[in-house]
């Protein structure tokens, strides 16, 4: 038997192309039997409507047959998928001066996926998938997607708390040095301690730093003239946020 009003058609709601996450509704009106495939990221397989929501540019098909005749049709629809889904990875707690590689297993970021992390500070390359941080502070770093044109956006955070007990000081600096202000300044990196005191001593025991600014490094002077190059003792005292206290003392080299 011949049907002469079987014409089927497809019909995509919003229209096709989309982002990671979002959803499609496909609609066949009509008084018709269908089967959809594939069976991936979709409500159901039959039916004259369903919702798709897939993570990449897949090709959804119908199989249309007339209820009252033979005839049948084949529709079908490739769902254009902007690839990009943001994962900044589990929060961490770390020691002062320790490593961590930022970004978790479900970071999606597929052609024409711009990436960055913010904010740059103890960060190396911002623009990687998985760029290391060496933070000494409690830190909180977002990761985010786009595309190049600003309709899918993704973002993420990722939270790493420095314990405060276990501050990391280096043991030598250099007051000419052309690399960044930390390898020209000495004191604590954990801005985070209340300090009590920082103190400088050289080898015949005279104080030749003292400050209980946190912010506030050893620049190899002392009353504004440079100190020869060698081994200098230091201790410091302060305040965690958790109110416990940390006492520590060490030695640093200067160089020159």
């Amino acid at each position: 038997m011949y049907d002469s009003l079987f014409a089927p058609s497809l019909n995509i709601s919003p229209s096709n192309g989309i982002c990671t996450g979002d959803t499609l509704q496909l609609e066949i009106a009509g008084n018709y039997n269908i089967s959809w495939s594939p069976n991936y990221n979709i409500n159901q397989t039959t039916g004259n409507m369903v919702y798709v929501w897939p993570d990449t540019s897949v090709q959804y098909s119908a199989s249309v047959s007339s209820t009252i005749s033979s005839c049948t049709k084949a529709l079908s629809e490739l769902i254009q998928v902007t690839a990009l889904r943001a994962d900044a990875g589990p929060d961490y707690e770390i020691f002062d001066g320790e490593a961590v590689i930022l970004g978790g297993p479900d970071m999606l970021c597929g052609p024409g996926c711009q990436l960055q992390w913010y904010p740059n500070q103890y960060l190396f390359f911002n623009h990687l998938m998985n760029p290391k941080a060496v933070p000494h502070e409690t830190i909180t770093y977002w990761v985010m997607l786009s595309n190049s044109s600003g309709t899918c956006q993704d973002q993420d955070s990722v939270t790493i708390r420095v314990k405060c007990t276990d501050i990391y000081m280096p043991n030598a600096f250099n007051p000419q040095s052309a690399q960044s202000e930390y390898t020209r300044h000495f004191g604590p990196r954990n801005v985070s301690i209340d300090l009590n005191y920082f103190r400088i001593f050289n080898r015949w025991g005279d104080m030749v730093f003292s400050t209980n600014d946190v912010s506030y490094r050893w620049d190899g002077t002392f009353q504004g003239k440079p100190q020869p190059a060698g081994t200098y003792v230091w201790v410091l005292e302060g305040k965690c946020p958790n109110g416990e206290w940390i006492r520590k003392s060490g030695n640093v080299m200067l160089v020159r």
